[in-house]
């Protein structure tokens, strides 16, 4: 994600690296509790806010404990998500069985 390293569950990032520093996807209660540790909002560009992703600074990455619980949390509040629709690769054609479906069915 954003050309870092990331961790995902039923297609959503709970977890990666942005330049110097840990993302996590938080609920609102985990969001409140970060910021009170320093951590900010997470703008990939101008465009995009992400508000439910979390950047923490360099001191969450060196607290050990504090950076497993946080993951640990992201993952379970990520879980509860609905999973992501797959999309389709760019260019790629139905199989020649589901076009015949699609044919039949108009």
């Amino acid at each position: 994600m954003f050309g870092y390293p990331a961790a995902f569950v039923h297609g959503h990032m709970f977890a990666g690296l942005h330049e110097d520093r840990v993302v996590l996807r938080l609920d609102e209660a985990g969001i409140a509790e970060a910021k009170q540790h320093g951590a900010t909002g997470l703008r990939a560009h101008a465009r995009a806010p992400h508000e439910r992703l979390g950047r923490g600074d360099g001191t969450l990455a060196a607290d050990e404990p504090a950076l497993r619980r946080g993951v640990a949390r992201a993952f379970r509040h990520t879980a509860t998500l609905p999973p992501k629709a797959r999309r389709k690769a760019a260019g790629s054609r139905p199989s020649p069985r589901a076009a015949a479906r699609s044919r039949r069915a108009r």
